[in-house]
């Protein structure tokens, strides 16, 4: 629960449960004409068993939702610096809450812990950009980027914070950073573009506008080609169904299932779907 430290070997200790409850039982059957330690037994196991019961509901408390889990996961922690990596879960769960506030917070405390982490400014830089602070949100971005030179998401969203400050000539050196780690992404190709038309260099905005236009005919159509692929994996996947017996329709729906989460995971075919990774707005 705590996850560290973490030991692999934890989740085989069910088999050696199992072995206890068998060697329990076989105690119970042996000693099941004996009277008195028929009794002995049931009152001892009676009490194992309430105390696992015990047990587990108190542990069920912790799990209510992801932010009572990542709280209590701190409390246990304490100063060990590993709880810098549950701020920053913390953090991030606040932000998918909606409360932003509340993971400012909590990622300003995972800053203390460990002021390198790179993913922790980055969001920082997030959050204060939606906050409307956008001077903090760009020194973060800054500090990401000491830390992870080569960040896509970084160069891209400190791009969009600059172009919010109209500092179009530092907006578009980072705009041309973000096309040269992803080429095809057709957000940072848009964003360089417009950036590069607000300073009047028209013509490097012109050859940025022709390459977004490619990129985006190529991504629908290896959409369109992801879609009739997971189309033809029905066709050919899916069982004759028959009234046979409901384990068979169980299977054939957890087959489906499989099948339309290839294209949010990596199952299909390279090249198939070209996620883009941006997640800001274009320049105005």
């Amino acid at each position: 629960m705590f996850e560290y430290p973490h030991f692999a070997n934890d989740r085989y200790y069910y088999l050696v449960s199992v072995i206890a409850a068998v060697l329990v039982f076989y105690l119970l059957v042996q000693s099941w004409h004996k009277s008195i330690l028929r009794l002995i037994l049931l009152l001892i196991a009676g009490s194992v068993i309430v105390a696992c019961g015990v047990i587990s509901f108190r542990q069920t408390l912790p799990w209510q939702n992801s932010v009572t889990l990542h709280e209590h996961m701190l409390k246990m922690l304490g100063n060990d610096p590993y709880s810098a990596v549950i701020f920053y879960r913390l953090g991030n769960v606040y932000r998918e809450l909606g409360d932003d506030q509340k993971a400012l917070e909590s990622l300003n405390r995972a800053l203390q812990v460990d002021p390198e982490m790179p993913e922790v400014h980055q969001s920082l830089g997030e959050v204060l950009y939606k906050m409307g602070e956008t001077s903090e949100a760009v020194a973060h971005y800054n500090a990401a980027l000491r830390l992870v030179p080569d960040d896509f998401q970084t160069h891209h969203n400190l791009g969009v914070a600059l172009a919010t400050q109209g500092k179009f000539e530092e907006a578009a050196v980072q705009f041309s950073e973000a096309v040269r780690l992803i080429p095809r992404s057709v957000n940072a190709q848009r964003n360089l573009a417009q950036a590069l038309a607000r300073l009047g260099r028209l013509d490097e905005a012109k050859t940025h506008e022709l390459a977004l236009s490619f990129a985006a005919r190529r991504l629908a159509t290896r959409q369109r080609l992801g879609l009739r692929q997971c189309s033809g994996a029905f066709a050919r996947q899916r069982p004759r169904r028959t009234p046979k017996t409901v384990a068979e329709d169980r299977r054939t729906a957890r087959r489906r299932r499989a099948i339309c989460s290839a294209c949010s995971q990596q199952s299909c075919p390279p090249g198939i779907l070209t996620r883009d990774l941006t997640m800001r707005p274009p320049v105005a």
